[in-house]
């Protein structure tokens, strides 16, 4: 009797074995690949994935590990680097984009199949009042402490239209000349002058200026969300929880109090192609206009100023175009926050799907999302810039990250 047992147990193991063999070989088959990808590292030879313009630009890069990162060029913004919002200076210039004349063809052209497009599937393309970056700069602040200097960052603006960011960038792409992008890059764009001192001034294309914002909870997660099919760019790629340009119009808000809208009953609707700011566009009031917008009032009502943080600006390889990059603090659970956009949605909540991730970059939950292949590099770099500053924090002050959570949501830095 024993025999027959120990043989229908063996016949079990042996098949069990078989089963699981590919999934073994699979985990064999990603540790070499890790193990490979690390002695890359340390001989300080790029990752054979990496293409000829991320090679150029991969000591610039957002990583989240050896073989992982986010195909944007940090400009600004590492470490423990915070800026609250009273250390965020905003100004805008009225000067209209010069179109580079090659491309203006082009961007007619495409404009033109978006609008034929959006008018077939049913999804959101249309123009409007935009903004893009036509330079910043990071300066020591002296706040009347003995002894303590603090950054602050400012921020000059323009006018741009969503046609000129879509038409240009896209033009761009359909470059006949795409075999050699590292030229390309270098003169559409001002690549050298990105790597080197983060200056965006040279670039010829739009610059709009994107704000990509992770939230974090109050008991230690960060949102991400999945765009949804209806938005014209990006469809079904993940992103930061809110994803929203500044807005001439909408955004229209004195220099020093985001909170001060001059435009705070009017629409889309309302708002005039030329229109130009009685103030300045801020992108702190495009943040808690998306909150509201993408995630829930509800949501929002939780938010104060002191709980919004610039972690950087970053620049999109993909979009080719700069963004802001925000970490909020909501005084809300994840549940909490799911729970309120699924009972109190904001207008556009159809645009994506918000979910969570635990802080940590060495989670595998959070490992995992980050790995997926089709991110929007500044949503992506959002959230890493999130987990580093989490991270960074915690170490230097010797406290758990939830309680670092805790601080910088009192407006503590």
């Amino acid at each position: 009797m024993l025999e027959v047992i120990s043989f229908i147990l063996g016949v079990i193991g042996l098949v069990v074995g078989i089963a699981a063999l590919p999934a073994i070989t699979r985990q064999l088959e990603r540790r070499r690949e890790r193990r490979r990808l690390e002695r890359h590292a340390l001989l300080d030879v790029p990752p054979p994935t990496m293409s000829a313009v991320e090679r150029l630009c991969r000591d610039r890069l957002y990583y989240y590990r050896t073989d992982g990162w986010a195909r944007a060029i940090r400009l600004v913004g590492a470490d423990a680097d915070l800026v609250p919002v009273g250390r965020l200076g905003v100004s805008y210039e009225d000067t209209p984009l010069i179109l580079p004349p090659e491309l203006r063809e082009a961007r007619d052209e495409i404009v033109r199949q978006r609008i034929a497009t959006a008018e077939v599937s049913g999804y959101i393309f249309f123009d409007g009042p935009n903004t893009r970056l036509k330079g910043w700069r990071i300066s020591p602040r002296d706040d009347n402490r003995v002894g303590r200097e603090e950054n602050a960052m400012y921020l000059n603006l323009g006018p741009v239209s969503w046609y000129d960011f879509e038409g240009l960038n896209g033009a761009f792409r359909a470059h006949p000349e795409t075999q050699r992008p590292e030229q390309l890059y270098e003169y559409y764009v001002g690549l050298s002058a990105l790597l080197s001192d983060g200056r965006v001034e040279k670039s010829k294309l739009s610059n709009i200026l994107d704000n990509a914002v992770t939230l974090v909870t109050n008991d230690g997660y960060v949102g991400y969300q999945r765009r949804s099919g209806r938005v014209s760019l990006g469809r079904d790629a993940f992103t930061s929880a809110v994803a929203e340009n500044t807005n001439r119009f909408l955004d229209d808000a004195r220099s020093d109090d985001p909170l001060f809208l001059y435009n705070r009953e009017g629409s889309l609707r309302d708002a005039p192609a030329d229109y130009e700011p009685q103030g300045v566009p801020h992108p702190v009031a495009a943040v808690l206009r998306g909150i509201e917008s993408e995630v829930s009032p509800v949501v929002r009502a939780k938010i104060d100023l002191k709980n919004v943080y610039v972690t950087g600006i970053s620049f999109d390889l993909e979009g080719l175009h700069p963004s802001l990059l925000f970490v909020v603090l909501v005084g809300l659970s994840r549940r909490e926050i799911l729970s309120a956009r699924r009972n109190q949605p904001g207008a556009e909540y159809i645009e994506g799907m918000l979910n969570f991730v635990p802080i940590d970059l060495e989670h595998e939950d959070t490992q995992s999302v980050l790995s997926q292949p089709y991110w929007i590099p500044s949503g992506q770099a959002s959230l890493i810039r999130a987990a580093e500053v989490i991270r960074s924090l915690a170490r230097s002050r010797g406290v758990s990250p939830l309680q670092v959570v805790t601080s910088l949501r009192n407006g503590v830095t």
